[in-house]
């Protein structure tokens, strides 16, 4: 509540503004104002040419109030100084001055505001001060202004919304500086209201089209309660200043262009009344007397309380281009008004500007609903020409006429309790919903910082004991290895007597570079054994090529070289035989070498501790652990990795990865490490404390590092803590003898940071998944907590629903009690009719089934609601099958057909590419979820797509999304179980990936790139969970036929690519559009899908073959056979 001293000197303040720029304050002249006329115009006048003069005011109140608050210019945030960049959908926040706004109407995008506002909002400012944080000013960037990043020009920025608030501010500060009555104790009373009105917030959009943006300007107006609604003058003066800039005649597109003003929202709010739209399309035509009359009338009082109101311009005389009686009508409506407001003034009373006698008879009138009542028994249409009569004859009411008048009455309220019912069920759906969505946001508010906070351990746990780089050649390997495993002794006090070094060669994940990397690798690591004889141990695995014994002898002889001083022994690896595939040529078994050095003590022992290990006695694994012995399974292809994969080969199963691929990944799989893990440190002491660095000589996937992890969590055998060294440096990528790839040669050092990546990725995936299945523990790492949403639950109250019951979301069925309370109430057959009609229009809206609800309980599901859902269309045989043909007709006359049985339908594909459904012994309903069928085809990116789209030679189907309401199909790929999602949008995808504990901020997404965040409101509070996504490469999908012929019967297209027919076939080619995937018949259309695959490959999300799927849900009748495309 305002204080006895701010309200006197607000009373200061108004009046002293309207006494400034007021005129003459007589209502029966031109200038009868109490309020400010021309505020933009003084401006412009007076500091249009030297506008530093107005900046300089404003400073000096800003010193002023420095002097009263010293501290004021800690507390708020400093004012932005340089042109911001605004993108396309990209809302900018930024603090600014009042110098920084522009006062000429020229940089509204609404034009000049209305003088009745203003000093409205003066008032509003001087009584609480301005938040700009909640209601913040909305900019345009008018043309002509400097560069994004440079500096700022004075009163420069235009505004989009908030050009009365800018006004309101500038006459404030105005004020202050030029009243001389106002002392600084007066200040200090509004110092809070005058603070605020600097260092404010405004915000920045664009839709990309200046004529969007200048709608969407005046729209976002009409739906604010708290501001005043635009009158229709300004709606036209928009409108036409659109028109004139794109070169049109206002009366050629005034029609579309309200209908496009309409279109650019579905809120009713935000969309121009009947009345409005009337008062907009005819205001252009009125003459200029005119409507400068009514322009300047509205701006002196608002239009439902001035002389005119909206009703008085819509009447027919407007319409009938009586010009010359236009300016006469609004005139008089004037002067009237003027004398009554005079005459209120001189008595000092309340002035009535709503309602007078002819209201008053109007009222009556229709008081006593009279049938014999006619339009010309109104006396107040002579005011626009019309006819009326000289007097209203008695209303003579019978006691029928009574009865009806009761029904009547009766009806109204019914309709009328009912609309309220289900206004305040549509009410509370939307706040249920709007409840829902927000709860999402606030949990993934709460997830994102919980994750954050994981991740953020996971990676500098990573950093610390699994570190993996890409580097040029082994010795800056040795080099990068030595300085990971000194950190790592510093950290956990590890003496260098106490440290063991293991170094794991597995040239098999070389490919045909493994020879020349093996050797390159021996040279540089052996003499590392020779300086550290007693602690250090190679392990080399066998690389399997064509001929097995002719590989092994070449490993034996490079390690058995006299200057590397290394004794080499061979290990026997066998697999679990339940693990060997029964197709697989695979031998059960494995060769394995372990060199130590070759340096003894005075008694001919050998000086290396390893030498006491199992690993190296027995010469062979699986060795007896604990008195019993853990099999070695084969890794299985689906687990097989391959770090350089894109996502044209990661869209398809792995079984399809090519054979040399394959082969890398052998021996692979974390039980191979840690089985030598175990046998290479059972039979050694060990002093505490103790450490083991692995260098992983050749990196290239996960195995040894998750063998690591999982035996630091539970030692199978004593062991010392250690630390994984990754280096990746020698040539992996030939995939054949000639070092190249597909005939053109492969950069290694791109490939070798391809490689770092993903297993540095690969890494931080492992120790989140085995952290939250709590198989190892990560400093910091704190499991994620449960959002606890502890909002109240929206609620219905059913005792407000007297005539209808709350159903589902889309369920209000009436209440059959309610009904029958009607049919009594109802005896006039007119009025019977008319309920009947409102009835059933209430149910084709409310209530599909049209059944009124008996009094039973509201079922759970029912309580819970849902989203409405589609109305499946009948399709009828009669039009989609006019020669009533059979399916053997069908084949007869199209040639042989796929049939796909859906056990209650048939969907077939015929040669010729048309698309049947056949219904089996009961009526059928599909929804346009779930695809009739999969198409065959070549996806292309980056520079392909390019090429392609260039073209425009191939019929093709852009891949991608535009924003994450985009809809797609969907399927997850773990474990090799497929989960088959529903058509859908992609934000609906994710936030069941989330709901799946999974983290889609390491998505790999194809062509893509992925934010997720959280969507607020103005005052900062979570609304929902959204997704930015921007689309970074170019993607297409180009049908072709699919591989499989229709004729052969051992091969027949199946329901994955049989689609393809239907796109390509020459005879119904034409009628797909692949731009945007329709079909000229409306039925069907193309839409694409993704796969999720989440394996030891990563988490990706990429394309894969899209669907054909309907439209719509669709009905058809029980045994009959319709065409569908």
């Amino acid at each position: 509540m305002l204080s006895k001293e701010q309200q006197m000197v607000i009373g200061k303040v108004i009046p002293w503004l309207n006494d400034f720029f007021g005129g003459s304050g007589d209502p029966e002249q031109t200038d009868a104002v109490e309020i400010c006329t021309g505020l933009s115009d003084f401006l412009i006048a007076n500091f249009g040419t030297d506008t530093q003069s107005l900046k300089n005011m404003f400073l000096a109140v800003q010193k002023r109030l420095h002097g009263m608050d010293v501290g004021w210019v800690f507390r708020v945030t400093g004012a932005d100084d340089r042109v911001p960049l605004v993108e396309q959908d990209v809302t900018q926040q930024l603090v600014l001055m009042p110098w920084h706004l522009s006062f000429r109407p020229e940089h509204s995008q609404k034009g000049k505001s209305k003088m009745l506002n203003i000093i409205r909002c003066a008032a509003d400012f001087l009584e609480k001060p301005y938040d700009s944080l909640t209601n913040p000013i909305q900019l345009w960037l008018p043309p002509g202004l400097p560069a994004a990043g440079e500096p700022l020009p004075d009163f420069a920025l235009g505004h989009s919304i908030g050009f009365t608030k800018s006004l309101a501010i500038k006459a404030i500060l105005f004020a202050v500086h030029k009243m001389k009555d106002l002392s600084d104790e007066d200040v200090k009373h509004i110092l809070p209201q005058l603070q605020a009105l600097y260092n404010f917030r405004c915000t920045c959009h664009t839709t990309g089209s200046s004529k969007f943006d200048r709608f969407r300007s005046l729209q976002d107006k009409f739906a604010e309660a708290a501001r005043p609604r635009p009158d229709p003058i300004q709606v036209s003066t928009l409108l036409m200043a659109q028109a004139k800039e794109e070169g049109l005649a206002w009366t050629e597109c005034a029609s579309f262009m309200i209908d496009d003003f309409n279109g650019g929202s579905t809120n009713d709010a935000k969309k121009l009344s009947e009345l409005e739209t009337s008062i907009v399309v005819i205001y252009p035509s009125l003459d200029l007397d005119t409507q400068q009359l009514i322009d300047y009338h509205w701006q002196l009082y608002a239009p439902k309380q001035s002389a005119i109101p909206y009703k008085a311009l819509a009447t027919t005389a407007f319409f009938q281009g009586r010009q010359s009686q236009e300016v006469r009508f609004v005139r008089r409506k004037v002067q009237y008004f003027l004398f009554k407001l005079q005459d209120a003034k001189r008595l000092k009373k309340k002035i009535n500007l709503a309602t007078g006698y002819l209201d008053v008879e109007l009222f009556e009138k229709f008081r006593v609903m009279n049938p014999q009542l006619k339009v010309e028994n109104f006396r107040f249409l002579a005011d626009v020409g019309a006819k009326v009569a000289s007097g209203v004859p008695d209303s003579q009411i019978s006691e029928s006429d009574a009865d009806l008048d009761v029904q009547k009455a009766e009806l109204a309220k019914a309709m009328a309790k009912v609309a309220k019912e289900v206004a305040g069920w549509s009410s509370y759906q939307e706040k249920k919903s709007d409840f829902a969505r927000s709860a999402k946001g606030l949990a993934a508010e709460a997830q994102d910082e919980q994750k954050a906070l994981q991740k953020q351990a996971v990676e500098k746990w990573q950093e610390n004991r699994y570190p993996v780089r890409d580097l040029q050649e082994a010795s800056h390997a040795i080099t990068f290895a030595e300085t990971c495993v000194r950190k790592f002794q510093d950290e956990q006090s590890i003496p260098d007597c106490n440290m063991f070094k293991v170094f794991w060669m597995n040239p098999s994940v070389l490919g045909y570079d493994s020879y020349s990397g093996m050797q390159a690798a021996v040279a540089t690591y052996a003499p590392l054994v020779a300086e550290d004889p007693a602690k250090t141990v190679m392990i080399i695995a066998e690389y399997v090529e064509a001929n097995v014994g002719e590989a092994t002898q070449k490993i034996s002889e490079c390690l058995s070289q006299p200057e590397n001083r290394l004794l080499v022994r061979e290990v026997l690896m066998c697999f679990d035989q339940n693990s060997i595939p029964a197709q697989s040529k695979r031998p059960g078994f494995h060769k394995f070498f372990i060199a130590l050095s070759d340096q003894c003590d005075k008694e001919g022992r050998l000086i290396s501790e390893f030498s006491k290990s199992a690993l190296w006695k027995r010469q062979m694994l699986p060795v007896t652990v604990k008195n019993s012995v853990t099999p070695i399974p084969m890794l299985a292809q689906k687990d097989m990795v391959d770090p350089r994969r894109g996502f044209s080969q990661a869209g398809v199963v792995t079984d399809l990865a090519s054979k040399p691929s394959r082969r890398k990944q052998w021996i692979a799989g974390f039980n191979i490490p840690g089985a030598f893990h175990d046998a290479l440190w059972q039979g050694l002491t060990l002093q505490q404390p103790s450490g083991v660095s692995w260098v992983d000589v050749f990196a290239y996937d996960h195995s040894v590092a998750e063998a690591l992890m999982r035996r630091a969590a539970s030692p199978a055998v004593p062991a010392p803590q250690g630390i994984y060294v990754g280096v990746v440096w020698a040539d992996t990528n030939s995939r054949d003898d000639k070092h190249t790839e597909k005939g053109a040669a492969i950069d290694s050092r791109k490939e070798n940071a391809k490689i770092s990546r993903w297993l540095q990725s690969s890494i931080r995936r492992k120790l989140q998944y085995l952290a939250q299945e709590k198989v190892i523990s990560i400093p910091d790492w704190k499991p994620l907590v449960s959002f606890k949403d502890m909002r109240e639950v929206p609620a219905v109250q059913e005792k407000d629903f007297v005539a209808t019951f709350p159903g589902a979301a889309d369920t209000i069925p009436f209440k059959a009690t309610y009904l029958e309370e009607m049919d009594k109430k109802l005896n006039n057959p007119d009025l019977r009719d008319q309920w009947d009609r409102f009835v059933k229009d209430h149910n084709e809206c409310y209530n599909k089934s049209g059944k009124p609800h008996q009094g039973e309980k509201r079922s759970a599901d029912e309580a819970a609601g849902g989203p409405p859902q589609k109305k499946a269309r009948l399709l009828s045989s009669e039009s989609l099958n006019p020669e009533s043909l059979t399916v053997e007709q069908v084949k007869e006359k199209e040639g042989p057909v796929v049939e796909i049985d859906q056990k209650t339908y048939k969907i077939f594909f015929t040669s010729k590419g048309s698309i049947w459904i056949q219904t089996t012994s009961c009526e059928v309903e599909l929804d346009d979820t779930s695809p009739l069928a999969l198409t065959f085809g070549k996806f292309k990116i980056n520079e392909e797509a390019e090429a392609a789209l260039k073209g425009d030679k191939v019929e093709m189907m852009d891949v991608g999304f535009g924003s994450d309401v985009d809809m797609c199909g969907a399927r997850k790929l773990s474990d090799n179980k497929p989960e088959i999602s529903p058509l859908k949008t992609l934000r609906a995808h994710l936030q069941l990936m989330e709901e799946k504990k999974m983290d889609v901020t390491s998505i790999e997404f194809a062509c893509h790139k992925l934010k997720p965040r959280v969507e607020k409101d103005s005052a900062g509070d979570a609304q929902d969970r959204v997704f930015d996504v921007k689309k970074c490469d170019p993607c297409v999908f180009i049908p072709q036929p699919t591989p499989r012929k229709i004729t052969n019967k051992k091969a027949q297209p199946d329901w994955d690519d049989v689609g393809s027919i239907a796109l390509t076939s020459p005879d119904t080619k034409a009628g797909w559009n692949l731009k945007d995937g329709s079909h000229v018949e409306g039925l069907v259309s193309l839409k694409q899908r993704w796969v999720l695959m989440d394996n030891d490959q990563g988490l990706t999300f990429n394309p894969e073959k899209p669907g054909i799927y309907l439209t719509g849900p669709i009905k058809i009748e029980a045994k009959k056979l319709v065409r569908v495309a």
